[in-house]
């Protein structure tokens, strides 16, 4: 027999699980699928951090209720129990492979002055899932684990989920399940999106790093022939870091990315006494977002909609939207698309008109495009140090004001740098990002 539900929700990350959350404070018959046996564990790479604490992101301007141990969402209007450890980040630091440094923001300068000049903060991801979850459960709401969603279909006003020999069948669906959302796949969304390649990640926990500021994001960035990303993200609650590799090469080794890394001969200090406790890794394709996302009784929200970097801040506004949303449509009897108008506009407004996704992009054109000298000469040339920041989508504009003073030197120098920079600046995504497109598989 298929049980019926006023809301299926898929996925219980951030966004699934406090679209779960309000919903079922408000009432609602609600079923929350999720593939992961044990919902609180991270089982993929994942920097773990709050964002923007300086500046809004998304339209909100976050705060971290210490008092209360709650993470406030003051222009959404709601805020959630965190219990978890929490560390401040001040500034980040981006490498050359030959250690030429430049600075955003300046942490010994932000040290002084304590908590108010905190950019972000790093948080405990498998706390704030266990914490929701945990109400979730005390609401009522049925907690499907382990349960692998293979199929959607609408069917008159209803919408059925199979999962397996599993049938699901609810008023409305929230999709929540991720960048790789099967259910954005399934529906169509992906036909004519845009694609700019699939992203691998493999991630380290290690203790025992020494030489790193442990209050700062550090970057290292490796041009062509071996274009790679490396990120050092501080731990919440103890000494350490989750080391992050990231490329757009399928064929590029995870390994030969860390062993040259920490073998170089600026980083290698770093690990010298460094300890691997923990490994994970991730595949993500990389769409342009989905502007208008419903189709069928179906909403999408958070990173099955976004490009990436909704972050889990955004996705907890996303499920709180959500949540509340489906709630008026189905007390007003709105089933369908009218009854989420609220939900497409608040997603247009906070995410679409916020941000160019393309800027965020960037991060990833640049070791594409660049060699690994030619960075290795752009970075040397950055003496000031930057405004701080950890937004994703602000961080090459930042870098750019800085790289146009020194224009004139770069020119006299190294003028064929100069028509790369304008290239970077100027060329479409598609163009700078050809081959990683070519290299990946969408999940068309």
């Amino acid at each position: 027999m298929v049980k019926k539900y006023d809301l299926i929700v898929v996925g219980a990350g951030p966004a699934g699980l406090m679209a779960a959350k309000i919903a079922g404070e408000n009432g609602l018959n609600v079923a929350l699928l999720e593939r992961k046996r044990n919902i609180p564990e991270i089982k993929r790479t994942c920097a773990m951090l709050w964002l923007a604490f300086k500046e809004p992101y998304f339209g909100e301007w976050m705060r971290f209720n210490r008092k209360d141990s709650r993470l406030c969402f003051p222009k959404n209007g709601f805020s959630i129990k965190y219990d978890g450890p929490v560390k401040n980040i001040y500034a980040i630091y981006g490498h050359s492979s030959e250690g030429h440094r430049i600075r955003i923001g300046d942490c010994d300068k932000a040290r002084e002055v304590g908590d108010l000049a905190k950019i972000a903060m790093v948080h405990d991801k498998s706390a704030l899932l266990a914490g929701l979850l945990k109400e979730v459960e005390r609401l009522g709401v049925e907690v499907f684990p382990n349960t692998n969603v293979n199929g959607i279909e609408k069917m008159n006003d209803r919408v059925t989920v199979f999962a397996g020999n599993q049938e699901f069948t609810g008023t409305f669906v929230i999709a929540a399940d991720g960048v790789n959302s099967l259910i954005a796949q399934k529906l169509g969304f992906n036909k004519n999106r845009k694609y700019y390649g699939m992203l691998l990640s493999r991630t380290y926990t290690m203790v025992d790093v020494e030489g790193v500021d442990p209050d700062a994001v550090s970057f290292s960035y490796y041009g062509q022939p071996l274009p790679f990303i490396i990120a050092l993200c501080p731990l919440a609650g103890r000494e350490g870091y989750q080391v992050i590799g990231l490329t757009l090469n399928p064929k590029i080794e995870p390994d030969l990315i860390f062993n040259r890394f920490m073998g170089g001969v600026f980083f290698q200090s770093w690990f010298k006494k460094a300890k691997k406790i923990k490994e994970l890794a991730a595949v993500e394709n990389l769409w342009e977002p989905i502007v208008e996302p419903y189709k069928d009784n179906v909403l999408l929200i958070g990173d099955t909609a976004w490009c990436q970097e909704a972050e889990n801040t955004g996705s907890l506004m996303c499920g709180w939207k959500a949540g509340n949303v489906v709630t008026a449509a189905l007390s007003e009897g709105k089933i369908g698309k009218e009854g989420v108008e609220d939900y497409l506009r608040w997603w247009k407004d906070s995410f679409c008109n916020q941000y160019d996704y393309r800027d965020y992009i960037k991060t990833y054109e640049f070791p594409l495009l660049f060699k690994d000298e030619e960075i290795n000469y752009l970075f040397s040339q950055i003496k000031e140090t930057m405004p701080a920041s950890l937004n994703a989508y602000a961080i090459f504009g930042i870098i750019g004001v800085e790289l146009n003073k020194v224009m004139g030197k770069i020119a006299q120098e190294r003028p064929d740098l100069v028509n790369k920079i304008q290239t970077f600046a100027t060329t479409s995504a598609e163009d700078l990002m050809s081959e990683a497109i070519k290299e990946g598989f969408p999940n068309r």
